[in-house]
């Protein structure tokens, strides 16, 4: 496979093996939204007027802007327009019971149980499912999302990201981790509450926060024992035993965004991404920069009014679409699906939880261009849960690929 059109033929010649139902894993940047387009208008040829196709997409921009600009981008605008449905995953179990010539599932790995009920509504001769980082096996949700794809639309056909730039397929990259350490000097993070408030470090501030949660956690799992014992001897205590059990796992749940929260607007993370996007303007001006935050506050503080989030207007994201400025802060925004022209650098200030959202990211600014080597940082606090993410989303990179610099203390 040397070049992408040999990707896509490999792609839809497993699927049309697999009986036209089956789900495509490949690298952003493969094409795969092609692959899609590419047989929806060899399905007109067919069907003609009476073509149904279904193409469901996680965001309102995907189903409004995405999918429609690379049917015109392909020549297909005009079937699509005319015989496409496009709908959103939390939407998808609302389509009336009809046929469908084709089901486009789009960034697959958003399915849900809810989704899913569509089809058991309507009646279909095929499915595509696309893409970039399908579920896997290490969690109950990725466990329940993968069963759901191979039901409906098992893998077929898979290539992942070190393979497409070992083929030349995208570009070379580069992923820069800046290890930071939670600040003890500097007491600027609040606490407390109305009546009594003082200020902490960012060190005693994560410390209080994380004991609480391992507090919390001790105490839901005895209380799971205790349930579980009850229940086993039918005792009179097991609905107290269960109310007490889901205040705790609310409680515990709380917790875990409280710090999730806090980690995500630290004040000296937020100061070394300014830092990092500074020097990328004053050293490499021109070169385009993708800013991923974890607040829209903190988008703000780094990237002034050119941001886009899901309370702002399109205008910057416009701007930076059209080349008009070289800098964009989101927030939950364009991490997948959406292609972006020209990217050089991508500037991580918050990692997720969700291990596959960096992989999604780090595929915005890996399209192909000739002679270009991407730039990916990562800001990570060490010894904080925040490690733990890093970690998790980089299993499966080569190492070889990955500098880190240590700023800790």
């Amino acid at each position: 496979m040397g070049n992408i059109d040999k990707v896509q033929a490999e792609a839809r010649a497993r699927w049309e093996l697999a009986g036209r139902k089956g789900l495509i894993a490949g690298a952003t940047g493969t094409g795969k939204s092609k692959i899609a387009l590419d047989r929806i208008a060899e399905l007109f040829e067919i069907h003609a007027e009476k073509l149904n196709v279904l193409v469901v997409v996680p965001t309102e921009k995907l189903r409004d802007v995405g999918w429609p600009d690379d049917a015109k981008k392909w020549g297909v605008n005009i079937v699509y327009d005319l015989h496409v449905q496009g709908v959103c995953y939390v939407s998808a179990d609302k389509i009336p019971s009809q046929h469908f010539h084709l089901i486009v599932l789009d960034e697959a790995h958003h399915i849900t149980e809810l989704s899913n009920n569509l089809f058991e509504t309507v009646t279909y001769d095929e499915v595509m499912a696309l893409t970039a980082t399908r579920p896997g096996k290490h969690n109950e949700t990725e466990r329940t999302k993968s069963n759901m794809l191979d039901r409906v639309a098992p893998l077929v056909f898979e290539y992942p990201v070190e393979q497409a730039v070992q083929d030349g397929v995208v570009n070379d990259f580069q992923i820069h981790v800046v290890q930071l350490s939670l600040d003890d000097s500097v007491k600027n993070i609040k606490a407390g509450g109305k009546k009594k408030s003082w200020m902490q470090t960012e060190l005693d501030a994560y410390t209080f926060l994380d004991s609480q949660l391992t507090k919390l956690r001790i105490e839901l799992s005895k209380k799971d024992v205790d349930y579980n014992l009850c229940l086993l001897g039918n005792c009179d205590e097991a609905e107290k035993l269960k109310k007490e059990r889901e205040q705790l796992f609310i409680r515990h749940q709380i917790a875990i965004g409280n710090r999730a929260r806090f980690i995500y607007n630290l004040p000296s993370k937020t100061q070394r991404a300014r830092d990092i996007l500074a020097n990328i303007i004053e050293k490499r001006p021109g070169q385009r920069t993708l800013v991923f935050c974890g607040s829209i506050d903190q988008s703000k503080v780094i990237c002034g009014t050119q941001v886009y989030n899901s309370k702002s207007s399109d205008e910057y994201f416009t701007k930076f679409m059209n080349e008009e400025i070289d800098y964009l802060g989101v927030v939950n925004a364009v991490d997948e699906g959406q292609n972006i022209p020209n990217l050089d650098f991508g500037l991580v200030v918050q990692a997720s939880s969700v291990g596959r959202r960096l992989i999604q990211r780090l595929g915005r600014i890996i399209r192909k261009r000739v002679g270009v080597t991407a730039h990916f940082y990562i800001l990570m606090v060490k010894d904080t849960v925040d490690e733990k993410w890093v970690e998790s989303a980089l299993e499966g990179i080569d190492p070889s690929r990955i500098i880190r610099y240590n700023e800790t203390k």
